[in-house]
């Protein structure tokens, strides 16, 4: 590990799984640039990754927006005339993407940070109405065309295990001993996220509470 890790080697410390593919590729042909080749293959796959999370939080955004409840509400509900889409949410959800990530360039803790953070809140995520469901009145609960009937609670039990085993893993540390420069910062970064959230809602005045209504009906 130290020597995939070291700062000495073809990619300088950044790139474990570069590494081992270039010292595989030196080892056999007498030089690793075909570990460059095999690399963007993965860089593919996160390509499409990023556009998935591009195109979910552009979704998010324009149903936030639709409810009101979201800053500038009235520019990014708006739909494309020709797409129907709401390419501004698309806009907004990409520039701040780009904001997020520009640090990462510099600071390979910052990226870690982010990446690990942005898996536990998305596993929260998923996490709160499989939790709900649960405790819900399984006589008030209406089943929509595909539900996993009996099932579904002992499955939810076990899916909200994971989510909180999973959450934990990605919390600790990955490196010892543990610095400031190696620690994992992921706890408080989702901390920091929730108590912003819960700030900008409770505020006394201002805050979500006292002017949300709730989500805008869309049947009739």
């Amino acid at each position: 590990m130290y020597n995939v890790l070291n700062q000495d080697n073809a990619t300088g410390g950044h790139g474990a799984v570069l590494q081992l593919l270039w010292d595989v590729f030196k080892q056999k042909y007498d030089n690793g640039y075909g570990a460059l080749g095999l690399a963007y293959i993965p860089l593919v796959g996160l390509f499409f990754c990023a556009n998935a999370s591009l195109c979910a939080n552009a979704r998010m955004a324009y149903a936030f927006s639709r409810d009101g409840a979201m800053p500038g509400a009235r520019i990014w509900r708006q739909l494309n005339r020709g797409s129907h889409l709401p390419v501004k949410a698309c806009w907004l959800m990409a520039m701040l993407a780009l904001l997020l990530t520009l640090p990462c360039v510099y600071n390979d803790l910052f990226f870690a940070t982010v990446s690990a953070g942005s898996v536990v809140a998305l596993s929260l995520s998923y996490g709160i109405p499989i939790c709900l469901r649960i405790f819900h009145n399984k006589y008030s609960f209406i089943p929509g065309p595909f539900n996993l009937g009996w099932a579904g609670r002992p499955l939810a039990v076990v899916a909200c295990f994971w989510i909180v085993l999973t959450s934990v893993v990605f919390t600790l540390p990955t490196t010892y001993p543990v610095t400031p420069g190696s620690a994992n910062y992921t706890a408080a970064l989702i901390m920091a996220v929730l108590t912003v959230a819960a700030f900008l809602f409770y505020a006394p005045g201002f805050g979500g509470k006292v002017w949300f209504t709730g989500p805008a009906p869309n049947l009739d």
